[in-house]
């Protein structure tokens, strides 16, 4: 009985039941869906999507704690967790919605000025006292945890352009701060301003980092004052965009904490259906906000479905999300359907089968990857401090702040390599504006490993003076209509293709002319049509720090895997994967990353336990199934199992050859894996 109480609690499902003369049979309703699909936790909305009103008025707070006072006892009775999903705190967008009687917030202000006429401003005490109140009455009504919404944030506030605060109370704090009135113009003037950032935008971050964290405590305070043994979970966005709003993870997680604990509803894919490559992104978002949460913060990934229905997202993507959420040792999954209100559950068919068919893989991840395992492979640094070092082009606007840190991550998983989202001792990936992000001994440290640079990292880094260790030269930048650049060809054996093997680079908006040194060894090369050289495509240099170091004359902080062929220069084929791997061999160190070769599109995911035993998982992404996966291990690595988990059916073991290749042993598995599926390998220390 206990193991079973233990393993309900992997579902938790988002509900909304209004106030009304049928919300006990719809409660009715919705407990007996919970009890037949293994649903251990509950979430209930106030007024949401198209029922949102806009902030709750006193008497909307009193229906719903009415409400809440008569479903809160009856789900708990049945041994359910109960949680409460107030739909605003600052209030997301306005969509016609405006602040209600009584409801005299100041309000949210945008970089051009625009105000809302809902969002409140965070440096509202108006608008903090009436939230307080708000959550400490629901939390008073027994339930477990009390979640903060995603737009406890300053960015994505429609209409406003990029989002707020830039409201005048809030300009108030920041004057403070620098002791001298500033007006929004001169704030935007100065944290915008292109090259080297002005010392004014930090003191802006942190005066965002601190009116939120402000707000989260007072928050805690008083949930916790109505109901001691409550819980707070925050959902949150890209960190990426976080970071350009000041956010602290850790100072955040603490503010929010009771006793230590918190909840985290981390964003990581997308609502409606995808191309299976969106896995890639969403296996890096995973990674990267498990290394933000302290110890004591559980994660409870949101797998959302709008606007509802299988419609909107098939049972087998969902299948998909739900598995990586789990690989990426999540406690639990909040699952969001069903349509806000008005409809009982069988109104949505296909939701309860498609939680039972997934249970027994979804219960057999859980099993297997734990919170304490960590991603290994290829590194791709993350720098919460990118928005305040970035350097700006002029005429930059605000959202130019954010520092996109996914690119690596593409193009990693689209070449079959595995990667983590932290710095590795052997290889790291570094692409675009994110060079700015980085001290000059963090710079170093990279450097003296294994490096691979872009386009963009290369000239920025050139231009803060590491030029000497990096092997190439960034000359000129050429663009598109004014040059002929066309073609990459291969000069080097050390590819592993063919001499003279092309790739194009004819839809590069814009590449380097790129003079390797001496010392340097050419991979690849850039030429026109008629194959005239115009410089280096790809270098690789051992530097005097102990590093190797490759840069691309191609700009690659772009690649994208939401679009159906993934975005130029560098698309997609089986030259570019056998170059990807080839190169990270050669720059790594010491730890080769695991990678995987065979059929397009296989996605390795690379764990280890304390230990050092591996556990592996390899989805395929591709739109067939996939009959040919080749998995290169290290030799000292020996497999032990090997588990096929098809989409929505039970895990099968299946038997797969061995065979010794230089310092590797080569893992092939001899059975189809479908669209989505995946399979499990372990293997020992």
């Amino acid at each position: 009985m206990k193991k079973e109480k233990k393993v309900r609690y992997q579902y938790d499902i988002r509900y909304s039941i209004l106030p009304g003369k049928n919300a006990r049979a719809y409660g009715n309703d919705f407990l007996d869906f919970c009890q037949r699909h293994h649903i251990g936790g509950v979430t209930f909305f106030t007024y949401g999507e198209e029922n949102n009103r806009g902030h709750l008025t006193e008497e909307e707070i009193n229906d719903f704690c009415e409400l809440f006072q008569k479903l809160v006892p009856l789900f708990k009775k049945a041994g359910i967790r109960v949680s409460v999903n107030p739909w605003t705190t600052l209030g997301h967008t306005d969509r016609g919605r405006s602040l209600r009687q009584g409801q005299d917030f100041l309000p949210m202000v945008s970089p051009s000025g625009k105000t809302s006429t809902l969002c409140a401003s965070p440096a509202s005490s108006q608008w903090r006292k009436y939230l307080c109140d708000m959550y400490a009455r629901f939390a008073s009504c027994g339930f477990d945890i009390i979640w903060i919404e995603d737009d406890w944030r300053f960015h994505n506030h429609g209409p406003l352009d990029w989002g707020g605060d830039f409201s005048p109370q809030m300009l108030k704090h920041f004057s403070h701060k620098i002791g001298k009135h500033v007006t929004r113009e001169d704030l935007l003037k100065n944290i915008l301003k292109p090259g080297r950032p002005h010392p004014w935008r930090k003191v802006w971050l942190e005066t965002w980092r601190d009116i939120s964290e402000a707000n989260s405590m007072a928050l805690r305070d008083a949930v916790q004052t109505a109901n001691p043994k409550i819980k707070i979970g925050l959902m949150s966005s890209s960190p990426d965009t976080h970071n350009a709003e000041g956010r602290d993870w850790t100072r955040l997680f603490h503010a929010i904490s009771i006793n230590g604990k918190a909840f985290h509803r981390p964003h990581f894919a997308p609502y409606r259906e995808t191309l299976p490559l969106s896995l890639i992104s969403s296996g890096y978002l995973l990674d990267l906000q498990k290394k933000l949460r302290p110890s004591g913060v559980s994660s409870y990934p949101e797998i959302e479905n709008y606007p509802f229905g299988l419609f909107s997202k098939s049972a087998t993507n969902t299948w998909a999300q739900m598995a990586i959420a789990q690989i990426f040792g999540s406690e639990g999954l909040l699952f969001d359907l069903f349509s806000f209100g008005g409809k009982k559950t069988e109104e949505e068919p296909g939701m309860g089968k498609m939680l039972d068919c997934a249970w027994p893989a979804i219960d057999f991840l859980a099993k297997k990857f734990s919170k304490k395992l960590t991603t290994t492979g290829a590194g791709i640094p993350f720098i919460p401090e990118s928005s305040s070092r970035v350097h700006l082009m002029p005429n930059a606007s605000y959202g130019d702040l954010v520092v996109s840190t996914s690119a690596p991550a593409n193009l990693l998983g689209a070449c079959g390599i595995a990667f983590t989202s932290k710095e590795s001792d052997s290889v790291n990936l570094l692409f675009g504006r994110h060079a700015w992000s980085f001290t000059d001994n963090q710079i170093y440290s990279l450097l003296s490993k294994g490096l691979f640079l872009d386009a963009g990292a290369a000239e920025i880094l050139t231009q803060r003076g590491f030029n000497r260790f990096l092997g190439a030269t960034p000359k000129k930048r050429l663009f598109r209509d004014l040059s002929l650049y066309a073609i990459e060809k291969v000069v080097s054996k050390k590819t592993l293709l063919r001499k003279n093997f092309p790739f194009s680079v004819n839809l590069a908006p814009s590449i380097i002319a790129l003079v390797p040194d001496e010392k340097s060894k050419e991979w690849t090369e850039i030429c026109d049509p008629f194959e005239k050289r115009i410089g280096a495509g790809l270098t690789l240099f051992h530097n005097s720090l102990g590093g190797r170091i490759a840069i691309s004359a191609c700009d690659l902080d772009r690649f994208m895997i939401d679009m159906p062929v993934p975005i130029a220069p560098w698309n997609m084929s089986w030259g570019r994967r056998t170059l990807m791997q080839s190169l990270i061999r050669a720059l790594a160190t010491h730890d080769i990353p695991l990678s995987v070769t065979g059929d397009p599109w296989l996605y390795p995911i690379a764990m280890k336990d304390d230990n050092n035993s591996s556990i592996i998982a390899i989805f395929n992404l591709g739109g067939d199934p996939s009959h040919d996966l080749q998995i290169h291990l290290l030799n000292k690595k020996t497999p032990l199992s090997c588990t096929i988990l098809q989409p929505l059916q039970k895990p099968i073991n299946h038997s797969f050859t061995l065979q010794k290749k230089e310092k590797r042993t080569l893992l092939t598995l001899n059975t189809s894996i479908d669209r989505f599926g995946l399979c499990v390998l372990t293997t020992t220390p």
